[in-house]
């Protein structure tokens, strides 16, 4: 089971599995090296990870152009689901 299917399930865990769940997300996060960490809120429910993904993107494009010009496209760094 991943991590997203698991974060589905926190409503069903006791407090152990709560417990063991955060600790193992943690520990996926200080295991890779990271430029920059973040987070974003959304205004609206997002019901999908492939909707979450399409925000991201859009939302990573904007940054690139306003950094780098309108031609940067970062969305090949983006993972796909």
């Amino acid at each position: 089971m991943n991590n997203l299917e698991k974060t589905k399930e926190l409503n069903y865990m006791n407090e152990t599995q709560v417990k063991d769940f955060r600790q193992n997300t943690i520990s996926l996060i200080h295991s890779n090296e990271w430029f920059y960490f973040f987070t974003l809120t959304f205004k609206h429910q997002v019901k999908c990870r492939i909707q979450a993904g399409e925000i991201v993107e859009k939302f990573i494009n904007v940054l690139s152009s306003m950094a780098f010009g309108s031609r940067s496209k970062t969305n090949k760094l983006l993972p796909r689901y």
